[in-house]
């Protein structure tokens, strides 16, 4: 009985995996026009999802949080991003060899 079970949800993965290598294999042959339609009717859709939620209500314990977070220093979010080499990596995508120019005071050395 129990090798029966594991042997079904073997066919089960196996099923899946197959059905999913399905799937990217008809999303790469799609044309552009098709996914430029695909695309259309999602927005379409997040659009009218976004009309019906309305807006969220805060009570005042959310929004005293709200406040306090956006009140933070930004020096918070760069240290986040900071690499080893005390550079900001990660803030902005790389576009060859430009740098990304950022107010020295925001960065901390590496030896803090």
């Amino acid at each position: 009985m129990r090798g029966q079970r594991s042997r079904g949800q073997l066919w089960a993965f196996v099923y899946l995996a197959v059905q999913q290598l399905l799937r990217l294999l008809v999303l790469s042959f799609r044309s552009e026009r098709s996914n430029g339609i695909e695309l259309l009717a999602l927005r379409h859709e997040v659009a009218i999802l976004r009309r019906q939620m309305g807006r969220p209500a805060y009570r005042p314990a959310d929004r005293a949080l709200l406040a306090a977070l956006s009140r933070l220093p930004s020096s918070f979010a760069v240290g986040h991003f900071r690499s080893n080499a005390g550079h900001v990596a990660g803030v902005a995508p790389s576009t060859g060899g430009e740098t990304l120019d950022v107010c020295p005071s925001l960065i901390r050395s590496s030896a803090d």
